[in-house]
């Protein structure tokens, strides 16, 4: 990321002026505008930036000025510099894009799991700018939630909703799917102990409900029955899951 911003402010530049560089290496800074912000003031982000009125232009401290108003605000999604050369200097202009604030979250279609417990799940607010990424991450919490109930087939999809004032309502739609039965649970590499022997540990069973809990602890029962038997190192290695194709029961 480094790399391309420097080249595209450098870009910028040379595209505004093709022979200043050349000419002129110690071009001075003339003014620095700062646009787009809305929630944010500008004296805050004027605090935030090395770059200064008097001094050369550095495409080091440019780059550094957009990574710092980036990740001290999280208030926007984009953050363009326009360098723009004049007889007295350069301005450099700050083009801000600040994300919507969320003003409300709702959860929709579950009924398998209450909204508390999913909301706990989640790690975002109200009053909190939108970022996709923290979306993104937050569809993926609520998907694991459900794994852990035994819905492998769960699918959330975050969808914004603008309201007039310039925020916007977050949606968290679910659909729950179907639980998956388990339909075998097979063994690799137990040479030393029977099937028969580790089904009886586990709580994992043919024509039970998967669950993601379920399955961790029986790992470690696995791995406690071979220490119990003298195999001090044994360890299960990976758990594999072969869902069939309708998506309503499994091979362990």
């Amino acid at each position: 990321m480094g790399r391309i911003l420097k080249a595209s402010i450098l870009a910028m530049l040379v595209a505004a002026c093709p022979f200043c560089l050349a000419q002129d290496p110690s071009l001075t800074v003339k003014e620095i505008r700062i646009t787009g912000n809305k929630t944010i003031s500008e004296e805050l982000i004027r605090s935030l930036i090395e770059t200064e009125v008097g001094e050369e232009i550095s495409i080091d401290k440019l780059s550094k000025d957009i990574k710092e108003i980036y990740n001290s605000t999280g208030a926007f999604y984009d953050i363009q510099v326009d360098v723009r050369p004049t007889e007295e200097g350069l301005i450099v202009e700050y083009k801000l894009f600040e994300s919507p604030k969320i003003k409300e979250i709702r959860i929709e279609g579950n009924s398998a799991i209450k909204e508390k417990e999913i909301r706990d799940r989640i790690n975002i607010s109200p009053g909190e700018f939108y970022h996709e990424k923290t979306v993104w991450d937050n569809e993926r919490r609520i998907e694991e939630l459900y794994k852990e109930k035994g819905y492998y087939n769960a699918k959330v999809k975050a969808v914004r909703e603008e309201n007039g004032d310039g925020t916007i309502d977050l949606v968290f739609r679910i659909d729950e799917g179907r639980k998956v039965k388990v339909g075998k649970v097979e063994f690799v590499g137990n040479d030393s102990l029977s099937d028969r022997a580790i089904r009886k540990v586990m709580k994992t069973r043919k024509g039970k409900f998967l669950r993601e809990s379920v399955l961790e602890e029986d790992v470690k029962r696995i791995e406690e029955l071979y220490r119990d038997k003298g195999f001090a190192f044994a360890k299960v290695e990976k758990v594999e899951k072969l869902f069939s194709e309708d998506g309503g029961s499994v091979t362990v």
